[in-house]
């Protein structure tokens, strides 16, 4: 199953429950809750980053798979570059945000 396609948005709500809506052509895909205390500056600055985080994550998972394959074609030395690893990483990520073991 694929997740809901991009581009995602982060906007303020005015819900008693939630601080940022997470949408796609004007429908919530995903609420960001509120953390501890909602007045103050520090969580209201940490709930708008992880929303914005949320929002990205369509154009981050292409871009990924973008740079994972465009590594792996220009098929470098791995000694030398040590991209073994930031290949492995890549695809823990693709897996993750695939929703894939």
């Amino acid at each position: 199953m694929s997740h809901t396609p991009g581009p995602w948005t982060a906007r303020p709500s005015f819900s008693m429950h939630w601080d940022y809506a997470i949408e796609t052509d004007d429908v919530d895909i995903a609420h960001v809750l509120r953390l501890a205390h909602h007045d103050e500056p520090r969580e209201l600055a940490i709930g708008r980053a992880n929303a914005h985080l949320i929002a990205a994550a369509p154009e981050l998972l292409a871009a990924l798979k973008t740079l994972r394959f465009i590594l792996e074609a220009l098929d470098l030395d791995p000694i030398a570059t040590d991209y073994t690893s930031i290949l492995e990483r890549a695809d823990l990520a693709i897996a993750k945000a695939e929703g894939k073991p």
